[in-house]
């Protein structure tokens, strides 16, 4: 659902910039792994081949303590991610987002920069299928 969410998002924001973007025949393709949780945001970029590129977070950028989790150090972790991905030829993404955390609508949309497309998107967080055992009932 959330990834639904997304991608509508996504969607909308590149009918309202008007004509469609053509892509070109020699298309270069990367995978983009957001990691989003409370306390921290992290994008993974790979190529094709599964390449590590770059490894980022929220920290490593030079956010501190309570400034890593919001959605501004999210937008900028991923701005960062994008310059990364098109210096390196790649102009298409597929973007995986795990995790409940503040900035993971900020990264998705900060990686559709310009010059960058967004093939596909996948919800990849784990959904617990029965949990652990609850704790005891508390008797009063």
């Amino acid at each position: 659902m959330l990834a639904l969410r997304i991608k509508r998002l996504l969607e909308r924001r590149i009918r309202q910039g008007g004509a469609t973007i053509l892509i070109p025949a020699a298309t270069s393709v990367g995978v983009a792994a957001i990691t989003s949780s409370h306390n921290n945001t992290h994008i993974h970029l790979a190529d094709s081949n599964g390449k590590t590129l770059s490894a980022l977070s929220c920290g490593t950028i030079g956010f501190v303590g309570a400034k890593r989790s919001n959605s501004y150090a999210a937008q900028t972790l991923a701005r960062r991610t994008a310059d990364i991905a098109v210096s390196n030829g790649i102009n298409l993404l597929d973007l995986k987002i795990k995790g409940l955390g503040r900035g993971r609508f900020a990264a998705a949309q900060a990686l559709r920069a310009p010059r960058l497309q967004i093939r596909s998107l996948a919800e990849t967080t784990g959904i617990p299928h029965g949990g652990c055992r609850p704790s005891k009932r508390r008797r009063l």
